[in-house]
């Protein structure tokens, strides 16, 4: 076993662990996700609205480093490896230029602001 350290997360038999059953799974869920709204002709909203909230995860799970004391879950690399930044930047990117969908919503201009503000920060990862 590969071990550096003592603690739970200080081996690579723990690291391989969490790779295959919980950043896997997770990361496998937001592709799955982004790679069905952007392959549907014609997604509904079901799909826009799973595209939007896989990319704000993607997001979430991407930026800040975790504060639990034992965590070593690193999304990043995979995320990356799968260029799913790219793949959001695409749903999302489609989501602003959808007129349609954007007009349903109570304050338009609200969620073509939010929108925006998340390709901001996909770009920006």
């Amino acid at each position: 076993m590969g071990a550096w350290g003592y603690g739970p997360m200080e081996n690579d038999c723990a690291l391989d662990w969490i790779a295959e059953f919980a950043e896997k799974p997770i990361l496998t869920a937001i592709e799955c996700a982004l790679r069905d709204f952007s392959s549907a002709a014609d997604p509904d909203d079901i799909q826009k609205s799973e595209a939007e909230a896989a990319a704000a995860l993607l997001l979430d799970l991407t930026t800040t480093p975790s504060l639990m004391r034992y965590s070593k879950v690193d999304f990043i690399f995979n995320a990356k490896k799968k260029d799913l930044f790219n793949l959001a930047i695409a749903a999302i990117t489609r989501l602003i230029d959808d007129k349609d969908w954007l007009a349903e919503w109570n304050d338009p201009e609200k969620k073509f602001q939010m929108l925006n503000e998340l390709l901001s920060e996909l770009k920006n990862r």
